[in-house]
């Protein structure tokens, strides 16, 4: 009977040696490529300055204020980002010569894909590259016309994008610093079917509409998109005191957008921005 407790011993402690030497059935964790994507929705609102004119308008520039609205939604694993933006913006603009009054009206969509090429400094510098797709559309209005007092562009194409972050840490807190850049190399671009004639009056108004659309790319078509972000975190003692704020953060971003059509009725828009907005995980 004194064995007993000798054997029930050893029966513990083999079961705990084949226990250890078992392969372990838990699943192992994913490789950075395989994770699931990190999902961040940032909606911003901002002032707006542009500055341009439209030949088919009148060969005066014009240059004004206005607000503009995004929403950009970010899905991101460590080598890949999938981003998509929305843009919607009015202006006021006025010719200081004149006095005339045009009204501007943007609307913007792009989705990009960037792929990490290469980081810097313990991953602390990524470079990103890709490309995407995107359209805008900006409505210009001048009531002072007669006959063409209305005027639009809208344009659907491909493009090359960039994208270079930087981690920092400043005061006790983390900050992220981006910078995007983005060209169309080719596209389908539509502007009014009078806009492509010269002079107006061989326009006919019964004409195709068909005719407003031509293929474009960069010999006449020119669009160059710049975004520079700053995202900041709270501080180590905020997120301890308010574990809710932990996920959300600030972006303070500049834009500044170009865009110029040549022939016949040349378009030139320059598009400044100073926006604001919140960063949400989810």
């Amino acid at each position: 009977m004194a064995a007993k407790p000798s054997v029930f011993l050893l029966v513990l402690l083999l079961g705990a040696a084949a226990r250890a030497q078992s392969p372990d059935n838990s699943p192992a964790a994913p490789p950075p490529d395989s994770a699931k994507f990190t999902r961040y929705r940032v909606p911003s609102f901002g002032i707006s300055g542009p500055l341009g004119r439209d030949q088919a308008l009148s060969p005066l520039r014009y240059a004004g204020v206005g607000m503009l609205v995004h929403w950009n939604s970010l899905r991101i694993k460590p080598h890949l980002i999938k981003q998509t933006v929305v843009r919607v913006g009015g202006a006021a603009l006025s010719n200081q010569s004149n006095g005339n009054a045009l009204s501007l009206a943007q609307l913007g969509f792009e989705y990009n894909r960037y792929y990490k090429v290469k980081s810097y400094r313990g991953d602390r510098l990524r470079l990103f590259a890709g490309g995407g797709g995107d359209f805008f559309l900006n409505l210009k209005a001048l009531s002072q016309n007669v006959n063409n007092a209305v005027s639009y562009d809208f344009a659907l194409s491909l493009r090359a994008a960039g994208l270079l972050q930087y981690d920092f840490r400043l005061l006790k807190r983390k900050f992220v610093l981006t910078e995007e850049l983005s060209i169309p190399f080719v596209g389908i671009l539509a502007r009014p079917p009078f806009s492509w004639v010269v002079p107006y009056d061989a326009y006919e108004e019964g004409g195709n509409w068909t005719n407003a659309f031509r293929v474009v790319s960069l010999g006449n078509y020119r669009r160059l998109q710049n975004r520079l972000s700053l995202d900041w975190f709270p501080s180590e003692r905020k997120r301890r005191w308010a574990r809710h704020t932990f996920a959300s953060n600030w972006r303070l971003a500049y834009e500044w957008e170009f865009l110029q059509i040549n022939r016949p009725n040349k378009v030139q828009l320059v598009t400044p921005a100073l926006l604001f907005g919140r960063v949400m995980r989810f």
